[in-house]
C-alpha cells in the first residue's frame, strides 16, 4: 500500500511538472526525489539505531545529554555557516546556464564559509561554560568540547552540499546526506563497545563530519575551480549580504526545531529529556520526508523565479501540496502503530513506552503543515532572505513562549503540545506568505510581485 502511494505521489509530481518544465525535468525530479527518499531511509535507520544503541549501552540520562549537545551543535553550525550555504545553493541554481558564474559563486561561498566556520568555533569555545551553567549539566559541557571541531566541519559541508543541490546533482547529494548519520552511528557504536563514557559520545559528530568533508571535497573540487580575484570579490560580497540575512532564518529555524529540548533541559532532568528525545527523534525522522521534497523543490523554485515563470511556480505549489498530504497520511499511521509495538516487544525499549503521547502530539502537528513545509524556503529562493528571517523569527518566538508556558506545567507532554501547536502556526504562516507576500493567489500572472528585499 505504501509503495503504491509513493509511486502515485511521484507520478503526480511528474504530471504537475510536465506543464511547467521540460518533460525530462519532470522525470529527473521524480528520480531525484526517489534517491533522496532512499537517503532518508538510511538517515532514519541510522538515527533510530543511534538512539537505540545509546538506550541499550547507556541510561536515558545520557540520551538526554547527547540530544542537548546535538541541539547546541546544530544551532552553532548555522552561526558558523553564516547562511552562506543557502546563498551558494540559490546562486548556483539561478546561474546554472553560465558555467563561469556559478563556479565563481561556488568557490567564493566556500572561501567565505572557511573564515566564518573558524570564527564560529572560537565563539562556541568561549560560550560553552555559559551554556553548561544554563542547562546545569557538567556532562553537557564535556560533550560540547568533544563536538566543537564538528561545528566547523559541518558548516563547510553545508556549503558543499548546497553546491550539489544547486547543480541538481541529487544522487551525489543523497549519498552524502545519507552518509552523514551513518558515520555518526559507526563512531557511536565504536564508543559503546569500547566502553567510552556517555558524555564523550558527541565526538561522533566531529569525526563523522570530518570524513564527510573529505568525501565532499572529492566530489566538488572541480566545482571550486579558481576564478579571477575581481570575480571572487564581487561574489564574496554577494554571499555575505545574502548570507547574513538568510543566516537569521536558518538559525531561527534550527532553534525552532530544538527549542523543546533546550527548554526541557532547563526545567526537567536529563532522563526526562531522554524520554522526550526518543519520540522527538522519530517525529523528526518522519519530518525529513518533507525536507527531502523541499531540497528537491528549492533549485526548481529558484530557477522558475529567476526566469520569471511565476504561473508555473504557483501551479507547482498547488499540485505539490495536495500530493504531499496523500503520501504522508498512511506513513504517519504506520509509525503511530509501530511505536507502541516496538517498545512492548523489545525489552531494552520498555522505558520509552511513556514517550508515546509525545510522539502522537508531535505527529499531529507535523500532519497539519505537511503540505506547506516543502515550500517553506520559497522566500529564500525568490531572493528575499530578510523576509524569510522575519517570518521564521515570529515562528520561533511563538514556539519559545509556548514551551516556556507549558513545559513547567506538563513536562515532556507540555513540550510536545507546544511544539505541535507551533507546527500548526508554521503551516498557517507559509500559507499566508504565499497568498499575501508573493501575491500568487491574487495574481497568478505575477504582476506586482516583489523582486527581493
Amino acid at each position: 500500500m505504501i509503495s503504491a502511494e509513493i509511486k502515485k505521489l511521484l507520478g503526480g509530481f511528474r504530471d504537475s511538472l510536465s506543464g511547467n518544465l521540460a518533460s525530462e525535468d519532470g522525470g529527473k525530479f521524480r528520480g531525484d526525489v526517489m534517491w533522496n527518499l532512499l537517503s532518508l531511509g538510511v538517515l532514519g535507520a541510522s538515527g533510530i539505531s543511534i538512539n537505540i544503541l545509546i538506550s541499550i549501552y547507556y541510561s536515558p540520562a545520557y540520551l538526554g545529554i547527547f540530544n542537548q549537545v546535538y541541539a547546541v551543535y546544530i544551532i552553532a553550525s548555522q552561526v558558523a555557516a553564516l547562511g552562506v550555504h543557502l546563498s551558494a545553493q540559490r546562486s548556483v541554481a539561478a546561474h546554472g546556464e553560465d558555467r563561469d558564474e556559478w563556479k565563481t559563486a561556488a568557490l567564493s561561498a566556500w572561501i567565505v564559509c572557511l573564515c566564518t566556520s573558524l570564527l564560529g568555533c572560537a565563539a562556541l569555545y568561549f560560550l560553552i561554560p555559559l551554556v553548561g551553567s544554563i542547562l546545569d549539566s557538567p556532562q553537557v559541557v564535556e560533550g560540547l568540547y568533544w563536538v566543537l571541531p564538528g561545528v566547523g566541519f559541518f558548516a563547510l559541508n553545508k556549503v558543499l552540499l548546497g553546491i550539489l543541490n544547486g547543480r541538481r546533482r541529487m544522487k551525489a547529494y543523497a549519498l552524502m546526506n545519507g552518509l552523514r548519520l551513518f558515520l555518526v552511528l559507526m563512531v557511536v557504536l565504536l564508543c559503546a563497545v569500547t566502553g567510552q563514557p556517555g558524555q564523550r559520545l558527541p565526538v561522533s559528530f566531529s569525526l563523522g563530519e570530518f570524513v564527510l568533508l573529505l568525501c565532499l571535497m572529492v566530489l566538488t573540487y572541480k566545482d571550486l575551480w579558481p576564478s579571477t580575484l575581481a570575480q571572487l570579490r564581487v561574489w564574496i560580497g554577494r554571499h555575505i549580504k545574502f548570507g547574513y540575512k538568510a543566516m537569521v532564518a536558518g538559525i531561527i529555524m534550527d532553534i525552532n526545531c530544538r527549542v523543546d529540548v533546550l527548554v526541557l533541559g532547563v526545567f526537567v532532568s536529563d532522563r526526562e529529556v531522554g524520554l522526550y528525545s526518543f519520540a522527538a527523534m522519530l517525529a523528526e525522522g518522519f519530518n525529513q520526508i518533507l525536507v527531502v521534497l523541499r531540497i528537491n523543490y528549492n533549485p526548481l523554485i529558484a530557477r522558475l523565479w529567476h526566469e520569471g515563470k511565476l504561473p508555473q511556480l504557483y501551479s507547482l505549489f498547488r499540485a505539490g501540496r495536495k500530493k504531499t498530504y496523500l503520501i504522508v497520511a498512511p506513513l504517519a499511521a504506520v509509525l503511530l502503530v509501530a511505536f507502541p509495538l516496538a517498545t512492548w516487544l523489545v525489552p531494552a525499549l520498555s522505558a520509552y513506552q511513556a514517550s508515546f503521547p509525545v510522539l502522537a502530539l508531535l505527529m499531529a502537528g507535523i500532519m497539519s503543515y505537511a503540505g506547506y513545509l516543502p515550500f517553506s524556503h520559497l522566500l529564500l529562493q525568490s531572493n528575499s532572505p530578510g523576509a524569510q528571517s522575519v517570518m521564521t523569527g515570529v515562528i520561533v518566538s511563538m514556539n519559545f513562549l509556548l514551551n516556556l508556558a507549558m513545559v513547567p506545567l506538563w513536562g515532556k507532554e507540555g513540550a510536545a503540545l507546544a511544539t505541535a501547536i507551533n507546527f500548526v502556526l508554521y503551516g498557517l504562516w507559509v500559507h499566508l506568505i504565499i497568498r499575501w507576500k508573493l501575491g500568487l493567489a491574487r495574481n497568478p500572472r505575477g504582476a506586482g510581485l516583489p523582486s527581493g528585499d
